[in-house]
């Protein structure tokens, strides 16, 4: 969860600057990254 408050305070700090959503992707990596952990964490626990 950090990673996504990390992004998204570097979003607002670019929108804020008038600057473009060059951060939307690195929050698309992010979230994607917290679902393959979610899914993974559900695989294992239904091994175990």
């Amino acid at each position: 969860m950090g990673g996504v408050f990390t992004v998204a305070a570097k979003m607002a700090i670019s929108h804020h600057q008038g600057e473009g959503s060059q951060h939307a992707a690195g929050l698309a990596w992010v979230l994607g990254g917290c679902v393959l952990l979610g899914s993974a964490s559900g695989l294992v626990g239904a091994l175990m």
